[in-house]
């Protein structure tokens, strides 16, 4: 069984967390992140380099260097897989091609739902997962306090998307989930 990558550092080599918000504005996120208590409670967990990806916002961080954590703050970058596959710890808004991405790579993951953006079906799927133990959904207003209480050795690694292995773990929420019918919208 594969193993999930954590989120402490031993071996003294840089560990990377990364913040990304999508192509979306998700200001609430980035100013929850600019703040000293996320840097330290990060250097708790090992993290060297935090690195906010904040998509189209303006909002410009005060936070840049603190506990011994690098701040980079960056709009877009190409291959952000890249990131998230080398990354110790990923805060990520809800969406599902960043949450799966970033579960196939194995990383701990944890989900900040935008409710001003998001739909219902991004914050079931988020919730669903985190119900599964796959990874954590928190609310924006309690990630600092989330950073500093939450224990990854819980989590369970994702089975991955081969058609069988996701129709297992996905089913099972999917059975529990209540959706409109499809002439709800008509």
């Amino acid at each position: 069984m594969a193993q999930r990558q954590t989120t402490s550092n031993a071996s003294g080599s840089e560990q990377v967390a990364l913040v990304t918000v999508g192509s979306t504005q998700f200001v609430s996120l980035i100013k929850a992140i600019d703040d000293e208590a996320v840097c330290q409670a990060l250097a708790r967990r090992g993290i060297t380099r935090l690195l906010v990806q904040k998509g189209a916002s303006a909002y410009e961080m005060r936070v840049r260097n603190a506990y011994s954590v690098t701040v980079e703050v960056f709009s877009y970058r190409p291959k952000l897989h890249e990131i998230i596959k080398d990354a110790a710890l990923v805060i990520s808004h809800a969406g599902a091609g960043t949450i799966l991405e970033t579960l196939e790579c194995k990383r701990p993951l944890i989900i900040v739902p935008n409710r001003a953006l998001m739909s219902d079906h991004q914050l079931e799927l988020a919730e669903a997962l985190d119900a599964a133990r796959y990874l954590f959904c928190v609310q924006v207003g309690s990630i600092r306090q989330k950073l500093q209480s939450l224990d990854f050795s819980t989590l369970r690694v994702f089975p991955g998307t081969k058609l069988a292995a996701l129709r297992e773990a996905i089913l099972p929420l999917l059975a529990a989930a209540d959706f409109p019918a499809d002439d709800a919208e008509e």
